[in-house]
């Protein structure tokens, strides 16, 4: 058989196809393979290990300066060399940080701040160049234990970011069998028979910490200072003691123009200035030069007086004078008679209303003119002037004015109305038309809060099937 130039071509060109369809799809397939492992590996290098993100409510960013590292804190850290190495590492029982390739640093115990400080200059020991990183990424749970006029005294599992009035809290909430725990309670946990919350220490509270150092917690002056000395975050085989406060003759008050006046617990050492804190400091309405503070002696008679200016109030200041249980501080406000004095206007005037007075200087004349004088239909005649004699309930009084002029008086709803009136109301003399068209100047009286001035209506009305039709309209 003899075959063309044209088909050997043909013949080659399909083989080559072929050649190509059946070859390609394995390289292809090898090489993918290749470019994925290269892919895993490359990955396996650079990829970051996932952060936990559990734990307790925080009250803000934690403060390397303030927390304490201790064993089974999770600590982040990165070296940053080619390729980076990443590591989450927890402290061990024995306070110690194991870094892969750097070794065992000894960390428990030091602030965070120098913790960091620490393992950093470790690392660069064994690595001259690139930047590295140590992050705290989750705080450890600690046991401390509460005793005295606590609800549940006993061993809790808290958290180093709760502090001791979060302890407290839990000692003495009401647990039922029913309930879910919240954390750090247990139910095997005895109620405290003489348990009482009503006398239970908030000032005196001991905290007793594991080196054998104590300290005093003042949970109302935390809350009024924000100062963190006196409700320290909680540390492992801490120990909180919560007193009995004692009598009632053991306390001081603040009366007057502070923010939270009432009675304190006396601890020894407060002074004026603490106890202006604890009352959450002045109002604006404080007179600064007139703060007294009343001393009595044990038949609860007044000893001394003691007048002090706020403008030399503080810590090293004689005025800070040292208080003594039963120590009362008063804190008068400044002279000021703004309050909301108003009258209500009703009726025939172009503007009805409710308008502001001062207290012993707007006169009648004055209110009239602000609400826009009368109407055309204004009936001066049987104007009302009603000075409030008794406590008024506005609501029922308009009730009564409106029920008035929507019955007759041969209707027996007529009499209860205007037998209740009076009881709601005081007339005071005024002649409007001799005030208004005669200008009489001695009808123009001073108004007081609550005063009512009601101008009816001229237009005769009539009451046809129950309604109220006025002519004309």
């Amino acid at each position: 058989m003899i075959r063309t130039r044209t088909q050997s071509s043909l013949w080659l060109t399909v083989a080559a196809v072929a050649w190509v369809l059946f070859v390609t799809p394995g390289i292809l397939a090898q090489e993918k393979q290749s470019t994925g492992l290269l892919e895993d590996k490359t990955q396996q290098k650079i990829s970051l290990p996932s952060i936990p993100m559990t734990g307790p409510a925080l009250e803000g960013p934690i403060d390397p300066e303030k927390y304490v590292v201790g064993p089974s804190d999770i600590i982040g850290v990165n070296i940053w060399t080619i390729p980076p190495l990443s590591f989450v590492l927890t402290v061990t029982p024995e306070g110690t940080l194991i870094v892969p390739t750097v070794g065992e640093i000894q960390i428990s115990g030091l602030k965070l701040a120098d913790a960091k400080e620490k393992v950093l200059r470790e690392i660069r020991k064994k690595y001259l160049i690139g930047n590295s990183t140590v992050t705290l990424l989750d705080m450890r749970d600690i046991i401390v234990t509460i005793t005295g006029n606590v609800r549940r005294p006993g061993r809790y599992k808290m958290n180093t970011t709760q502090r001791v009035d979060r302890l407290i809290q839990d000692a003495n909430q009401v647990v039922k069998p029913t309930q879910v725990m919240a954390p750090g309670q247990n139910l095997e946990k005895e109620e405290n028979p003489g348990y009482n919350a009503a006398t239970a220490s908030k000032r005196a509270i001991v905290l007793r910490r594991r080196d054998g150092t104590t300290r005093r917690v003042d949970i109302q002056e935390f809350f009024a200072t924000k100062n963190e000395k006196w409700d320290p975050f909680l540390l492992g085989g801490d120990e909180v003691f919560v007193p009995t406060a004692g009598d009632t003759k053991n306390i001081f008050a603040v009366y007057g123009a502070v923010n939270a006046p009432g009675r304190f617990e006396f601890v020894p050492g407060d002074s004026v200035l603490g106890a202006i804190d604890l009352a959450y400091g002045f109002t604006s309405r404080a007179n600064l030069d007139s703060i007294q503070l009343v001393r009595f002696d044990g038949a609860s008679n007044i000893i001394r007086r003691i007048k002090i200016k706020a403008q030399g109030l503080h810590p090293g200041s004689p005025w800070n004078f040292p208080l003594e249980p039963g120590d009362r501080i008063l804190v008068r406000e400044k002279f000021d008679q703004r309050e909301d004095y108003r009258v209500f206007v009703q009726g025939e005037v172009r503007f009805p209303g409710i308008y502001p007075i001062s207290k012993y200087g707007t006169r009648l004349s004055q209110v009239v003119d602000e609400a826009g004088g009368f109407t055309e239909f204004a009936s001066l005649q049987s104007a009302e002037f009603i000075r409030n004699s008794v406590d008024v309930d506005e609501g029922q009084f308009n009730r009564l004015l409106r029920q008035r002029g929507d019955i007759t008086p041969e209707d027996n709803n007529y009499v209860s109305v205007e037998g209740d009136l009076p009881v709601r109301k005081n007339d005071v003399n005024v002649d409007f038309e001799r005030l208004f068209a005669d200008h009489d100047s001695t009808q123009d009286i001073l108004l007081q809060n609550g005063d009512m001035i009601v101008i009816p209506s001229a237009r005769r009305t009539v009451h046809v099937f129950g309604q109220v039709i006025t002519p004309g309209n």
